[in-house]
């Protein structure tokens, strides 16, 4: 006789996999058909998690191929990580605010390539 046994597993929306980063991280997310992300000119949202001590900043640069390290691209002014509000907690849709700003109409239809530096923090999505 077989014996049949089932489980179910369970979840947070968009939860499934993250970058994790346990010590400071540094990483841009570009897409991958074209060099840049085309902004829609509203916000940018994260879903993230930090730990204790953990912290998320981001910086909004101009789109750049992976050889650009060699001159790091610099960080549209009222966007660079001096100007981001700390992001921490558990946040399943949180918009990111510079100096408490969140509209990004200026860049409306312009690809544009996202910085994130976090330390302590998992990354589930990004949504722009």
């Amino acid at each position: 006789m077989v014996s049949l046994e089932y489980r179910w597993a369970t979840w947070e929306r968009d939860r499934l996999v993250a970058l994790d980063a346990t010590g400071e991280a540094r990483f841009t997310v570009n897409n991958t058909a074209q060099i840049g992300l085309p902004c829609q000119g509203r916000e940018l949202r994260l879903n993230y998690k930090t730990s204790s001590g953990g912290w998320i900043r981001v910086e909004l640069i101009q789109p750049h191929t992976p050889y650009a390290l060699i001159r790091p691209t610099e960080a549209y002014e009222g966007y660079s990580t001096k100007e981001a509000d700390v992001l921490t907690g558990d946040e399943l849709s949180k918009v990111v605010t510079w100096n408490g700003k969140s509209d990004l109409s200026t860049f409306r239809g312009r690809p544009i390539s996202v910085r994130i530096h976090m330390s302590r923090a998992k990354l589930f999505s990004i949504s722009l």
